[in-house]
């Protein structure tokens, strides 16, 4: 979206891009995850959160971490856990403020005595479906390390339903019966969908209603209520409609717009 187009419509910055200092749009679902997950952390353990891709599974570890104080807690984001074995060790000692070592025993063995000996650790793996087995078992070593010391450090990891079917493997068994929470995002249901827009609005200080009704039950239709097409979608069509010289979002405009934005049918199957 260009200044223009933003001028054109009030905005004070671009809609549907996130800043440190806004507030995710939670239902009544998501709050409850974030709740239970703060729970979790307090008392040490391990958490699983899936979903399909752009469910908003990142943006909600987010703002659980940011709801920590940093003072005595420690939060680390992996987000590549397709790195191999070695890398996500390395990399993992790297934000834990440890000197990588070339060693996967070593690294193994100053990871863990960091982590029993620092404030109150929060490990989060994210985009674990795709994480190889030696990834996955390095991970298993450092979760099973928590359980011999005398406060447990929460994990939390993190992927989409492939990553449920890998964690169901009998190999898995032993990490899988150490998980006491799991937490499934879905996609927005109808009335979830108009709800998520506004807000998204309402974050670039614009009050008044700019898509039709109709046009937004057909982004939830176009999008299978899956918050990162929302997005996708309502910006482009937010710039055909600004290049009509529409202040309203219409039908045509999604129309437009969905000819420009990449949504397989498979998606368009919206929750009631």
């Amino acid at each position: 979206m260009t200044p223009t187009q933003r001028g054109f419509y009030g905005f004070s910055r671009i809609p549907f891009t996130t800043h440190s200092t806004d507030t995710p749009w939670l239902d009544d679902e998501r709050k409850r995850a974030s709740d239970r997950l703060l729970h979790l952390i307090d008392r040490g353990g391990f958490a699983v959160v899936y979903g399909r891709p752009g469910c908003g599974k990142t943006r909600l570890l987010h703002h659980v971490s940011q709801q920590l104080n940093t003072n005595t807690h420690q939060s680390v984001y992996m987000p590549h856990a397709t790195l191999n074995e070695s890398g996500m060790l390395q990399t993992l000692a790297w934000q834990l403020g440890i000197e990588p070592s070339n060693s996967k025993p070593r690294n193994i063995k100053r990871i863990i005595e960091h982590l029993k000996n620092s404030r109150t650790p929060l490990l989060i793996f994210d985009e674990l479906q795709h994480a190889s087995h030696q990834t996955m078992e390095s991970m298993r070593l450092l979760c099973e390390a928590s359980l011999t010391t005398t406060d447990r450090y929460p994990v939390i990891l993190s992927g989409t339903d492939e990553f449920i079917n890998l964690l169901g493997m009998k190999i898995y068994e032993s990490l899988r019966q150490r998980i006491t929470l799991c937490i499934n995002l879905a996609p927005l249901n109808t009335d979830q969908v108009p709800q998520y827009i506004n807000h998204h609005f309402q974050q670039a200080q614009v009050m008044h209603e700019i898509i039709s009704p109709q046009a937004i039950q057909l982004i939830a239709e176009q999008t299978g209520g899956i918050p990162r097409l929302i997005e996708h979608l309502t910006r482009s069509a937010l710039e055909i409609a600004a290049d009509d010289n529409s202040k309203t979002v219409e039908l045509r405009h999604i129309d437009q717009a969905a000819t420009l934005t990449f949504i397989p049918a498979k998606n368009k199957e919206i929750p009631k």
